[in-house]
């Protein structure tokens, strides 16, 4: 007698699937694939709104350059062109403030510019340090030139110079920090 067990096999495969499987596992799939692409859009919606609020803060300060520089300008041609003591000391007091707000926002080549010009007002107020004895800054010149028309028109160059200039240096600024970040 054979102890053996005969185990008979079926032919075939007559086993259903498993239909609460497939759809737990289909289910599964289309959840990590919904959460993946939200963090992919998270990541894009905040790289973009990263650049966005760039681009508004340069053209704030670029705006805010472009008035102050303005000022300066309308301040250093108010300057060469008065004849009384009071505007001209006013005008004076004035460009300086504009100045130490250039000094520390400012492009170095208007900051530059306008040392020279505050330069010759220092010397300019050394020699109308008596009221009696005023000289006007139109009248202030160096070699028959007007020292203060002069110094003006070159201020309103290099600012025209920087105002053509800073849209393209910002954005290539721009592009070379965002190429630095990865």
């Amino acid at each position: 007698m054979d102890t053996r067990t005969h185990i008979k096999k079926k032919s075939g495969n007559t086993k259903k699937p498993n239909w609460d499987a497939v759809y737990k596992c289909v289910t599964t799939l289309v959840a990590i694939a919904g959460l993946g692409f939200a963090v992919y859009q998270y990541h894009a919606n905040s790289v973009q709104s990263r650049l966005e609020r760039e681009r508004q803060e340069r053209q704030t300060r670029r705006d805010n350059l472009t008035k102050l520089y303005a000022d300066a300008s309308r301040v250093a041609t108010t300057f060469s062109a008065v004849s009384d003591r009071e505007t001209a000391l006013h005008a004076k007091d004035e460009f300086f403030s504009i100045l130490g707000q250039v000094n520390v926002l400012g492009d170095t080549s208007v900051a530059g510019e306008m040392a020279k010009f505050a330069e010759e007002i220092k010397k300019w107020n050394d020699v109308n340090t008596n009221p009696q004895f005023f000289t006007p800054p139109y009248r202030y010149q160096r070699a028959g030139i007007s020292i203060f028309d002069q110094l003006s028109t070159e201020l309103s160059k290099v600012i025209q110079v920087w105002l053509r200039t800073s849209d393209s240096n910002q954005t290539t600024t721009h592009n070379i920090q965002h190429r630095l970040r990865g």
